[in-house]
């Protein structure tokens, strides 16, 4: 099972996040959740790069399939409002796999003030 838990700060803004664990849809090479769960990650990762400027390196383990991604101090307001959008749609895509693939994902929201179970 692959546990997804979104980190939010004391406001309830998304902070980072962490993906680990094999889903364990299928054997490796056609598992689509697997698949599925990638893109989103890596598309996020994308995008914060690309479209909101943010040069930060997520932290991976492909021996244990965790990546652990945190919004990294200093950006600007326009960075961090365009990363609030990108990761709250990655958090989306995932809470959609896990309602569909209910055995093999799971998310959690981690911190802030508005935790909220999903």
């Amino acid at each position: 099972m692959t546990r997804v838990t979104i980190r939010r700060d004391a406001e309830g803004y998304i902070s980072g996040f962490r993906v680990e664990g094999h889903a364990g849809f299928a054997p490796k090479g056609e598992d689509l959740v697997c698949a599925g769960i990638s893109a989103i990650t890596f598309t996020a990762m994308a995008g914060l790069n690309e479209v909101a400027g943010i040069d930060q390196e997520a932290v991976s383990d492909p021996k244990t399939a965790q990546i652990i991604y945190k919004l990294p101090d200093g950006i600007t307001q326009s960075q961090f409002s365009v990363a609030q959008i990108i990761l709250e749609t990655m958090r989306l895509g995932f809470v959609e796999m896990a309602v569909e693939y209910p055995e093999f994902i799971e998310v959690f929201n981690e911190g802030g003030a508005n935790l909220d179970s999903i």
